[in-house]
């Protein structure tokens, strides 16, 4: 049975962790940290380079410790029954450590790294964990409709958080207006809590588990038995496999423009201040109508094909932002407000490429395995997330942040053309097979 209220409650987690994503990732502290903390190049054409790479490198770093993490953890979750407990442990590190940035001054460069890392790897394990609970409240019929409802309000989560830390800080990226900045981080982990709150109260910890140990060590043992398990059995699982397999890919291209497009729109296209906020509130408005639409239209045409659709439109978008100034110069358009609804295009399937990703790995995984099979879809986006950034961040060192942007499609490529092998019926019917 659909229970409403848990529901409701499944996806406030989306909310909360969205002010994470937005404010610390996408928005602020990624700015924060290459322009204040790390501080310009000098005597460099492109004077972030440097603070960009390291940036990159930080956030591959927190990635890949996630991936080799999020298997082992997701069947630990399994085999002990017990997915709210590691989920609010996860909860409390992703918090802690970014409260912590409070305590972050010019030129700590190092503890900023390592609060970022800690930080990161909590809220990428926390998604691990909470995506392992919507196989136990949706059904195959609603499942899309109930992500894409959750991560559509994830949206509205990260436009309040942009709402309430523009009106705290200004979100002026200057030495003048550092000490502000630094309730970036307190701000960000208080939301969090605060609106994952509904989520530890209305969610109930699912009766399909396979076993009910509470011994750590016999769990750890007990995980890497399924784990093992898992791996001798992938041919049964080869959809999955393959979709995991296109994740790879098309996530990366996904991880860049999370990671970059503050960046990209403030050096290359000048967008600050005024307009950096109407640009992210266009931006969270559009994914949020994305996410909601195409979790309708998932459960009707299947999750596959909505995948594949947004995939083509990302193709379009990134070569479009590439060609925003020759654009912009032939419609007599001022290149921000080219940016803003090139941008807002993409957003459009910013949501919806997750989400219903998020779906089809529920409709691939075994019930009592979920949170195995997520850790696995978690190993597949967070090492996506160290290649692809990491290769980006290369990239824009050598070639400039310009340039390296029409790089980003040949992820979503082969993330289309990967999922033309990807069978959905089959891989349906595998999870369903004892």
């Amino acid at each position: 049975m659909v229970r409403r209220r848990e529901v409701f409650g499944w996806a406030m987690f989306d909310v909360a962790n969205s002010a994470y994503t937005t404010i610390i990732i996408t928005v602020a502290f990624n700015s924060i940290f290459a322009g204040l903390i790390v501080g310009p190049d000098a005597g460099t054409a492109d004077k972030y380079s440097w603070g960009n790479f390291l940036w990159a490198a930080v956030v591959s770093t927190a990635a890949f410790l996630a991936a080799v993490l999020s298997p082992l953890f997701g069947a630990m979750s399994d085999v002990s029954s017990a997915r709210k407990k590691f989920l609010a442990l996860s909860v409390a590190l992703c918090s802690g450590a970014t409260a912590a940035l409070y305590f972050i001054r010019q030129g700590d460069v190092e503890a900023a790294a390592a609060l970022i890392i800690i930080s990161n790897l909590g809220f990428s394990l926390s998604e691990n964990f909470i995506s392992s609970f919507l196989p136990h409240i949706s059904t195959p019929k609603n499942i899309g409709k109930i992500s894409g409802l959750a991560w559509g309000m994830g949206y509205f989560g990260g436009l309040l958080s942009i709402i309430l830390v523009q009106s705290a800080t200004g979100l002026v990226y200057e030495s003048q207006h550092y000490e502000s900045l630094r309730l970036v981080g307190p701000l960000t982990a208080a939301f969090f809590i605060v609106f994952a709150v509904p989520t530890f109260l209305f969610v109930r910890e699912p009766t399909v588990a396979l076993s009910h140990t509470t011994n750590l060590r016999q769990a750890i043992i007990n995980s890497y038995k399924e784990l093992g398990a898992t791996f001798r059995n992938l041919r049964h699982f080869r959809d999955l496999t393959r979709f995991l397999t296109s994740f790879f890919f098309f996530q990366g291209g996904l991880a860049i423009v999370i990671s970059f497009a503050a960046l990209y729109g403030k050096q290359v296209i000048g967008i600050e201040g005024k307009w950096q906020t109407i640009f992210f509130v266009g931006l969270q408005l559009t994914a949020a109508a994305g996410a909601f639409s195409f979790g309708f239209l998932q459960d009707r045409i299947g999750a596959l094909r909505s995948i594949n659709i947004t995939l083509v439109i990302w193709i379009t978008t990134i070569v479009l932002i590439y060609f925003v100034k020759p654009l912009s110069a032939v419609f007599e358009v001022d290149p921000k407000l080219m940016f803003i609804m090139v941008g807002n295009f993409a957003g459009f399937c910013l949501g919806a490429t997750q989400s219903s990703a998020r779906a089809l790995v529920g409709l691939f995984s075994p019930p009592e395995r979920s949170g195995e099979f997520y850790g696995f879809w978690g190993l597949a986006g967070k090492m996506a997330a160290v290649t692809a950034t990491i290769t980006f961040g290369f990239l824009q060192r050598v070639f400039s942040l310009e340039n390296a942007m029409l790089f980003c499609s040949s992820f979503f490529i082969l993330g289309f053309l990967l999922n033309l092998g990807v069978d959905e019926k089959r891989g349906r019917t595998a999870a369903a097979r004892p």
